[in-house]
């Protein structure tokens, strides 16, 4: 089990590096004021990190048995959960120029994102999460909000 975990932190890595390169070309594209908001929503995604894990300690400290996952998945859930709920609020999820032709992949999008949430959602109220359901739950997220961003540039 723990073999799987080494596979995400992999995956995330390889993911950084590919934000790192696509950012210099969608960085441009956004204005002064989306780059202030996004800053903000970094801001209170640490602030809300933060948090988590002071609520991890104190559940901790009453002797409360905290699943390996959410120790280590757990943060970045909830960092990108915030995030992406602030820049989705602000409209600010998308550059203004997002060169988005038709509306149909951002349905597709929503539709994906619901069908990953479902089964993790379930697996809450069976007691039987794991931690690839939390890895579901943050990619169903991250997709969501990128429909939900689409659906928001062509309305602009």
């Amino acid at each position: 089990m723990r073999w799987t975990y080494l596979i995400w932190a992999c995956a995330l890595i390889v993911g950084i590096a590919i934000g790192l390169i696509v950012r210099k070309n969608r960085r441009s594209r956004f204005s002064q004021k989306q780059l202030e908001i996004k800053r903000r929503s970094f801001e209170y995604a640490f602030i809300a990190v933060f948090i988590f894990e002071a609520f991890l300690m104190a559940l901790h400290s009453f002797n409360v048995e905290i699943p390996f996952y959410w120790l280590t998945l757990g943060p970045l859930f909830i960092a990108v959960l915030v995030a992406e709920i602030y820049d989705l609020i602000h409209r600010v999820y998308l550059p203004i120029n997002p060169r988005i032709k038709g509306s149909g992949w951002a349905w597709t999008f929503i539709v994906i994102g619901i069908l990953l949430i479902i089964p993790s959602v379930l697996k809450i109220f069976d007691h039987s999460f794991n931690s690839n359901m939390l890895v579901n739950l943050l990619l169903a997220i991250v997709i969501i909000g990128y429909g939900i961003g689409i659906l928001q540039a062509r309305k602009s």
